[in-house]
């Protein structure tokens, strides 16, 4: 998961460019938005290695990876192949709790 960067610092984000440098820094000085999103990941992380909650993880998660391949397509392109396997694991479990989101997904 992303939030193990912060510890063992052993992905291609570890020298990030410039313009994704600026990017970390701004999330890490205003303080905010980089907190919620690490404690959000660590949260979804919890839930889905112990198999509960998973539709919740999943819908928690959303957000947080549209930003991550964002981040890395746009400011850090060597991260872009970790991005698209996470993505790829996450429309796995899309696809496999995908009635889970039927209620979601049908017009009201």
């Amino acid at each position: 998961m992303p939030s193990t960067n912060l510890i063992t610092q052993r992905n291609p984000v570890s020298n990030p460019t410039e313009r994704g440098s600026a990017f970390i820094r701004f999330l890490i000085e205003t303080g905010y938005p980089f907190s919620v999103v690490k404690l959000t990941e660590l949260v979804v992380a919890l839930f889905l290695l112990t198999g509960r909650f998973v539709a919740l993880a999943l819908v928690l998660f959303a957000p947080i990876l549209v930003n991550i391949l964002l981040f890395h397509f746009f400011l850090q392109p060597a991260g872009s192949g970790l991005a698209l396997a996470v993505t790829a694991l996450y429309g796995y479990l899309g696809f496999v709790y995908r009635e889970r989101f039927r209620g979601v997904l049908e017009p009201s």
